[in-house]
């Protein structure tokens, strides 16, 4: 068959059809089998094996809500094994091994007290259509990782383990919901037969002795929603809208007491907190009352306790409370959140002083970002209509608003005009800045996070934002602000969600190709998932030093009479190349402005490497103050590895560069 008629007959991607053609280019082994279902049994044969703690993955029975209709048999769906699965992947899996073994020597785990802490992270998957009213399509998931895999290593979506996947039609008709499925989730993994906490014996390839790992359920991260149903708080609509205090209330609820709090307060040090054994034991209560009560009573009690009552729950079973809770920064501040607050209020205040939109949509504009991010100036400047923005109409995504946040700051820092009118809605933005960028920058492995100094910078911001804008614009995500910095102080970091967001992607492409919504859907999804992680782990490979990108080609002789003059060598093995990944997620470009350590700032002429090691050619400027820099032809040799990223700037005039801060 000729290549132009491959896959016309079924549907496939050109980027799709070219990676199977290469993958059988330089195959070794004759195809035989082409069917589906031969295809299906290969991939079972992988993901179906036994270990000395059971297979690695199993069927977990879920109690179904009684419904008087048919025999209450239970909803069966696929989980993984984690203590099987841990020693599978220690003992077969090279490149997860060799991992796993280098984070043990470092983390040693001898004993229960020593149990390496798991990250549970759950939250909703939408694959389909995203607009159908009923989408039978929903998919909750629950990932897992080590806390001792380290900061460095927790934003690699390869090291999150996918336990289980059930679709949200399905959570429903599980009695006890979301919390009880959490909490059988957490049962199996940890306290089952074969249980973590209890330790296992793992080996590592070409080491004779076993070694023994425990580990111990130790934080549950998500978002707010998704917190406040696997815990099944009431969350926002209830009079103690927070699950961590016990005299935090609504802005809407009236109270005679000097202990009582709004959401609006920043004073922590008058914060009265929960302990677990208080909510396990509130649990209890609703649990006993709703025999007792009747339903509207109930209803009134659980409003006023902030719970719902859960028999199977997390809070019910004791089986994890909220001192285990990790809320996700980013869904606070980027998810219709803070941010999105604040910035609708400065609109809001730019139409009071009649200063137009459409000004920092040409600002926006003229902007030029790296190579690598263009497609992000797309999605910034379609936030505009007609070239403006209104109050209320910044609803921009995280990725999007946290590439916006730096522009709007930089807007504010090349108009001073309008800043003299606006002088404390900027120093409000200004702290809100400060506070991201502090929590950017762990994210990127740049800095380590303090509690004290987290404190104090949410702290200041949301005392500025209260003294500017009042307490009306205050939502619920302000609060939640101030426990980060607990959080932090209690598991040594702070895990945002980007890595899980990226990971989602996965799911929802063999989830829009399933249209069946038989129980067999939740198998599909978990083998196909399971599979690709195998082999994830099989080829892991957390190599974060440079490699070129595209194809190596000779260099020019310019570039080798230069290395002669530079370096003094005559034959040099050279490689250039327009552009080079510094780091995972990080590409610099030729023609790109870059930042290098020490705050210095030039223009990237050429990437090369010579001999192994990554080298640039660079452009060095000359520093003018306020984040402006001339621009001059002065190239210097620099190493890749003090370049920390590309940049986004805005050329002031012929001479001139002012670069986002």
């Amino acid at each position: 068959m000729s290549l132009e008629r491959l896959g016309r007959k079924s549907y496939i991607s050109q980027r799709g059809l070219a990676d199977v053609l290469t993958d059988l280019k330089e195959s070794k082994q004759p195809l035989t089998a082409t069917s589906r279902q031969s295809i299906k049994r290969a991939r079972d044969k992988v993901i179906t094996q036994t270990t000395p703690y059971g297979p690695v993955w199993e069927t977990l029975r879920l109690p179904r809500v009684p419904d008087g209709k048919e025999s209450n048999n239970g909803i069966d769906v696929p989980v993984l094994c984690l203590p099987a699965f841990l020693h599978h992947a220690c003992a077969k899996l090279t490149g997860f091994s060799q991992f796993f073994l280098r984070r043990l020597q470092e983390c040693p785990c001898r004993s229960p007290n020593e149990a390496w802490r798991a990250a549970i992270y759950n939250d909703e998957v939408a694959p389909g259509n995203q607009l159908k009213g009923n989408n039978s399509r929903k998919i909750q998931v629950w990932y897992m990782a080590w806390l001792e895999y380290g900061q460095d290593h927790l934003f690699y979506e390869e090291l999150w383990m996918p336990l289980l996947m059930i679709r949200s039609n399905l959570v429903k008709l599980v009695e006890g919901g979301l919390s009880a499925v959490t909490a059988r989730l957490v049962q199996h993994s940890f306290r089952g037969v074969h249980n973590l906490e209890s330790g296992i014996l793992l080996s590592f390839p070409g080491h004779e002795d076993s070694r023994m790992f425990f580990g111990k359920p130790t934080v549950l991260l998500a978002d707010e929603s998704a917190l406040k149903h696997m815990l099944d708080t009431k969350g926002a609509s209830g009079t103690v809208p927070c699950t961590f205090c016990a005299n935090v209330v609504s802005k809407r609820t009236e109270g005679d007491s000097d202990d009582l709090l709004t959401i609006c307060s920043t004073d922590v040090a008058r914060f009265r907190m929960r302990s677990d054994e208080a909510l396990f034991k509130a649990a209890e209560h609703l649990v006993d009352q709703s025999t007792k009560l009747s339903n509207a009573k109930l209803a009134e009690l659980e409003q006023a306790m902030g719970l719902n009552t859960n028999q199977f729950g997390l809070l019910a079973t004791r089986c994890l409370g909220a001192s285990s809770c990790m809320f996700d920064w980013m869904h606070i501040y980027l998810v219709h959140g803070v941010a999105h607050a604040e910035v609708n209020c400065i609109l809001e205040r730019m139409v009071a002083v009649k200063i137009p939109s459409t000004q920092l949509h040409d600002f926006c504009d003229g902007l030029q970002f790296p190579k690598a991010d263009a497609w992000k100036k797309k999605e910034v400047m379609s936030m505009f209509t007609s070239k403006k923005i209104s109050p209320g109409d910044f609803k921009a995504a995280a990725s999007t608003c946290l590439c916006f946040y730096p522009l709007l700051r930089l807007f504010f820092m090349s108009t001073p005009e309008i800043v003299a009118r606006m002088t404390e809605e900027a120093r409000s933005y200004s702290h809100l800045c400060a506070v991201l960028d502090y929590l950017a920058q762990a994210n990127r492995g740049e800095t380590r996070l303090q509690a004290g100094k987290l404190q104090t910078l949410i702290q200041t911001h949301c005392e500025h934002f209260v003294r500017t804008y009042g307490e009306g614009p205050i939502t619920p995500k302000f609060h939640m602000t101030m426990h980060l910095p607990f959080m932090l102080k209690k598991f040594d970091q702070l895990v945002a969600c980007f890595t899980h967001e990226r990971k989602h992607k996965h799911i929802k492409r063999i989830g829009d190709q399933l249209h069946s919504s038989q129980l067999a859907f939740e198998a599909s999804v978990a083998h196909d998932i399971w599979f690709d992680h195998f082999q994830d782990y099989a080829d892991l490979s957390l190599d974060n030093g440079p490699a070129l990108v595209g194809r190596d080609k000779a260099a020019e002789p310019i570039l080798k009479h230069e290395l002669l003059k530079v370096f003094g060598i005559a034959d040099a093995d050279v490689h250039p190349s327009q552009k080079c990944c510094i780091k995972p997620g990080t590409t610099i470009a030729r023609g790109d402005v870059v930042v290098m350590h020490g705050d210095v700032v030039g223009e990237l002429w050429l990437n090369f490497r010579l001999h192994g090691e990554h080298w640039c050619i660079v452009s060095i400027y000359e520093a003018m103050g306020r984040n402006v820099f001339a621009v001059a032809e002065n190239p210097l040799f620099v190493k890749v590895s003090s370049v920390r990223s590309a940049c986004i700037f805005r050329r002031e005039g012929h001479d001139k560069v002012r670069i986002v801060p």
